[in-house]
């Protein structure tokens, strides 16, 4: 599996930053693999966010794989891990905190993971998240 992934920004005002994120599956694959991951999607495309990110709410769909995403540190923080399609919301509530451990950056790392081909076929993965967000101080 050899994800390619493009950015698109929808929303970067004073408060809100929504990213959309496509990934693609440039070669099939045969067996369970994990893809190099995208270090840094937020700061990559046009914000340089703070500790104090919160993620208010993802909407995905993925296709044979899963959606790995962490709050960049030293030793990377779970955020959520998505497969299928749906969303997670959270806007009645304070969203996803960042911890704020050891070497927070407040941005992302995105990775995908490659479910295994039935049988001898293979497979290509593809995935769609939009991840909105709220800035912080």
């Amino acid at each position: 599996m050899a994800m390619a992934f493009t950015f698109r920004v929808l929303e970067n005002s004073a408060r809100n930053y929504i990213l959309e994120v496509v990934g693609i599956d440039t070669a099939a694959t045969t067996a369970y693999t994990s893809d190099g991951s995208s270090a840094g999607i937020i700061a990559a495309n046009g914000y340089t966010p703070t500790t104090s990110l919160k993620v208010k709410r993802i909407v995905y769909n993925t296709t044979n794989c899963m959606a790995r995403l962490q709050w960049h540190a030293t030793s990377n923080v779970e955020l959520a891990n998505v497969s299928g399609y749906g969303q997670i919301k959270l806007c009645e509530t304070q969203g996803i905190i960042n911890d704020k451990t050891t070497g927070s950056t407040g941005d992302i790392d995105l990775s995908s993971i490659a479910i295994a081909a039935v049988a001898t076929g293979t497979v290509t993965a593809a995935m769609t998240l939009v991840i909105e967000a709220i800035k912080g101080a």
